[in-house]
């Protein structure tokens, strides 16, 4: 029912994250077990799950309002990407221990290891890394104009989440690699949502939102 041109947007994209997600089932040894080594295979694996899609979304904003100017979709186009791989690195931190036991360990093995042994610390340079990317986010948010609130509040909550989530990892690290879940609760969602609703409209108020969310302090 959509319009022709969304239909081939989203064939064309979901074609490509298809082929992606076939390479990575390639991976899997004959016990459908999978163990990534390098930090940038773990980027290749968020790419092909998330950061494909932040191109397709770019595209069907695109689509849906023509007369964005060049700067606005350079801009988003260039930060498209990496919008995607901070959610998914964060996906992927969040659950690292339950898919390290079910034989997917994504995180790079030379360094986490996630067998009871990790010392204190050991998450720290990923989650910096998925911070880094998701502030590319909030430069593709900033691109969306004004009265597509909508879109820039769909954006931001992601974003805002994500941040969220990673300083819940960062607070309670030990827990995570103790094998506990962690992750946000009603109330913390809530309050993320809330914030969201305050700062959406203005540029200024969602960079230094995003600056106080986003403080990883000295560690």
């Amino acid at each position: 029912t959509l319009p022709k041109a969304a239909q081939r947007i989203l064939c064309d994209h979901i074609d490509r994250v298809c082929g992606h997600m076939a390479f990575w089932v390639g991976r899997h040894d004959s016990d459908g077990r999978l163990e990534l080594e390098r930090v940038r295979e773990l980027e290749d694996y968020c790419y092909g799950v998330a950061g494909i899609v932040g191109e397709m979304i770019t595209d069907l904003i695109s689509q849906y309002d023509p007369s964005l100017d060049r700067q606005r979709l350079l801009t988003m186009h260039t930060n498209a990407v990496d919008f995607g791989i901070g959610l998914q690195l964060t996906n992927v931190l969040k659950d690292s221990w339950r898919d390290a036991n079910e034989g997917r360990r994504y995180l790079p093995s030379r360094f986490v290891k996630l067998d009871g042994g990790d010392r204190p610390g050991s998450l720290q340079p990923l989650v910096a890394l998925a911070m880094h990317r998701l502030e590319r986010g909030i430069e593709y948010t900033a691109a969306i104009p004004y009265d597509h609130a909508g879109i820039r509040d769909f954006c931001l909550v992601a974003i805002a989440l994500a941040a969220a989530s990673l300083q819940a990892i960062r607070r309670r690290e030990s827990d995570l690699l103790a094998g506990h879940d962690v992750k946000l609760g009603r109330a913390e969602v809530g309050s993320v949502v809330a914030a969201v609703a305050q700062v959406v409209g203005s540029n200024t108020q969602l960079r230094a939102y995003w600056a106080e969310l986003s403080d990883l302090g000295d560690g």
